[in-house]
């Protein structure tokens, strides 16, 4: 369900069974003007990229996803469970500090970064229709940033979570993300001894399924399971294709960016 696709000299993924009334893509490296560490396509706003290469990107990026026209609203995120809804204050909107951002509003971009962390769109075709964006790392997933977001969204507008679809686009996989005891031990409690998302490893490590634990944390709140698409691209595995911070050693390097908003046309 998730495709590789170029347009106007982009290359970007798309969940196409997230359908129609929506706008999204999840970027890759290619297709920008980033040099060095950064080639090309960053989209990393608080990397140390210049910054006009960067501004550059986004608008190559939004104009491959016909959202050129669409605001854009983006977070400092800090790998905790905060969530948002969207305010427009301008063409490329900063709120603060936040990893999941959502809106009811068609024709308003909500945008996340990544760089192996899971980027994890939530669509309502319900009877009120709305998209979340959600910045899915290790921390976020065990401390439950998905059904918090889902939670917070439902206290807002009507909610039928049999009507939700989720999209988790590329992220590291287990074949690469190995992680420590903690880590591991943080991982199982979320989701019980039942399901493995972490196979162990030597020392008590082990290789964390990041996608597997969105899944089920799915699962859990009652989405049916054919609503919920998980990416197997690794961005670790596909250096021509990802940035990856555990690939690079956690140095600088770039970032995608992950794009989804209701079409101004609506359902």
């Amino acid at each position: 369900m998730f495709s590789l696709r170029e347009r106007k000299g982009v290359h970007f993924v798309r969940c196409d069974g997230l359908g129609k009334g929506v706008k999204h893509g999840f970027s890759t490296r290619r297709g920008g003007v980033s040099e060095g560490v950064y080639e090309s396509l960053n989209l990393g706003f608080f990397s140390d990229d210049d910054e006009k290469a960067v501004k550059t990107n986004w608008k190559l990026f939004l104009s491959a996803l016909d959202l050129q026209e669409t605001p854009l609203v983006y977070q400092h995120q800090v790998h905790a469970t905060k969530l948002r809804k969207a305010e427009v204050v301008g063409s490329f909107s900063l709120l603060g500090e936040g990893d999941a951002l959502w809106t009811d509003e068609p024709g308003v971009a909500l945008a996340i970064v990544t760089a192996d962390c899971v980027p994890v769109f939530i669509v309502s075709k319900g009877e009120k229709p709305f998209v979340a964006a959600i910045h899915a790392g290790w921390r976020g997933l065990a401390s439950g940033i998905i059904s918090n977001t889902v939670a917070e969204v439902s206290s807002k507008i009507p909610l039928e979570i049999g009507e939700l679809h989720v999209a988790a686009g590329p992220h590291i996989g287990p074949c690469c993300y190995e992680v420590g005891v903690d880590t591991a031990q943080k991982l199982r409690k979320r989701v019980g001894k039942s399901v493995e998302v972490v196979k162990s490893s030597a020392g008590g490590k082990g290789y964390a399924n990041l996608g597997l634990l969105v899944q089920q944390e799915c699962l859990s709140l009652g989405i049916p399971e054919s609503q919920i698409l998980i990416s197997d691209m690794c961005t670790c595995c596909h250096d021509d294709s990802f940035y990856s911070y555990r690939r690079s050693g956690a140095k600088e390097r770039g970032r995608m960016g992950n794009v989804i908003a209701l079409a101004a046309n609506g359902y």
